[in-house]
């Protein structure tokens, strides 16, 4: 009987270390692996500007807003002097009925480029629904 439980305590052991072994080769290794994240923060180097305008085209046309905002503002971040991510974070919001929030979107596109024609389009719509028909003239002037 005690060869037994020497044979036990020492599988035992024999297991723990083995587990012990496998668990510290995977401390580096986040627990998600997320290979499309758009902050680059996995160690990889972070997205440019083409690239993330691309993940955000693709997620709002697979119909995810909140990725596709998301993603436009981070590019937006990573080049502040191009009103193109603005437009585009304010036409996801058009569609999703965030009028206001539109509306802030189109004024910051057109505060770097004051004839975006497609700020302004995008502007005059967000006017109109959100039923301020009188200021959508001016962006159309």
């Amino acid at each position: 009987m005690h060869t037994r439980i020497k044979r036990l305590d020492a599988a035992a052991s024999l297991l723990l270390a083995l587990g012990l072994v496998v668990l510290a080769g995977c401390g580096d290794v986040p627990w998600q692996l997320d290979s499309f994240s758009i902050y680059g923060d996995r160690g990889g180097r972070p997205l440019n500007y083409p690239t993330l305008m691309r993940i955000g085209a693709a997620a709002e046309a697979g119909g995810d807003p909140a990725t596709a905002v998301s993603t436009y503002r981070r590019a937006a971040a990573v080049d502040p002097t191009v009103a193109a991510p603005f437009v585009a974070v304010g036409n996801v919001l058009l569609q999703t009925g965030e009028f206001n929030e539109a509306i802030l979107a189109y004024h910051s596109a057109l505060a770097r480029d004051e004839h975006d024609r497609e700020a302004l389009r995008g502007l005059a719509r967000s006017y109109l629904m959100s039923g301020k028909p009188a200021l959508a003239g001016q962006p159309l002037a």
